[in-house]
């Protein structure tokens, strides 16, 4: 049995090891975990008279044990209610239960519980601007793609808003669309995708606006001569 205990924030009378082991602080005296009829596991500790007994899983119980027991730089999101809060490495947390929330949308978001069986998902830049009065810098640079198919070629500085042109057209959505181009997919419906490779200072050298002109002509002149065959 490991020998790292920590104190239980919410009964301080009881302590608890990394092998979700409890026991009593004084006494030394190991408690029994209990189970209910969901086959849920748990530990039921009295706290005080007025407050009676705590009952929480024992990694929650972990969880609060090393949350305390490290100061770190977490406060709570008020425009949440207080029921998370974040550091300024923009990890957020259950205010409670001490548990991290897993990042959602290539790392930019984390889903949050606001009511009965309903979640919301936010920024977690947004987040560090509310409590810490801070912007994650971005460490990716823009991806600029091609596009084109027997009317034309069309240039974008970034995938986004490559995915914004393509959605209507293919009658899917913006997201799934960027999924695909994210995955650096070759060929979308009639559309064929090319991603032009960056130099060592990330950008790429190409005239957006010249070459986005020139197709657009391209494309006017092959519907003038489709017309003139018809």
């Amino acid at each position: 049995m490991k020998n790292d205990w920590l104190t239980i924030p919410d009964a301080p009378n009881y302590e608890i090891n990394s092998q979700l082991i409890c026991r009593n602080r004084k006494t030394k005296k190991l408690l029994g975990i209990n189970i209910d009829y969901k086959n849920f596991k748990y530990y039921s500790l009295r706290v005080s008279w007025r407050t009676g007994t705590v009952k929480r899983s024992p990694k929650t119980f972990r969880a609060q044990a090393e949350a305390a027991a490290v100061k770190g730089t977490f406060k709570p999101i008020l425009s949440l209610g207080g029921r998370y809060e974040i550091n300024k490495h923009g990890v957020v947390r259950n205010a409670n239960t001490k548990r991290i929330l897993k990042r959602k949308g290539h790392g930019k978001c984390v889903e949050v519980h606001i009511g009965r069986k309903k979640f919301q998902s936010f920024c977690v830049t947004d987040l560090l601007w509310e409590v810490h009065g801070q912007i994650i810098k971005r460490r990716y640079r823009p991806q600029p793609c091609f596009i084109e198919n027997a009317h034309g070629k069309i240039f974008f500085p970034h995938l986004r808003a490559c995915a914004r042109y393509l959605a209507p057209k293919i009658s899917y959505a913006v997201l799934t669309v960027a999924n695909w181009l994210c995955k650096r997919t070759k060929q979308i419906a009639e559309w064929k995708i090319s991603y032009p490779p960056k130099d060592l200072s990330g950008n790429v050298k190409w005239n957006s606006k010249g070459l986005t002109a020139l197709a657009n002509r391209q494309a006017k002149c092959e519907r003038t001569i489709q017309n003139g065959l018809r």
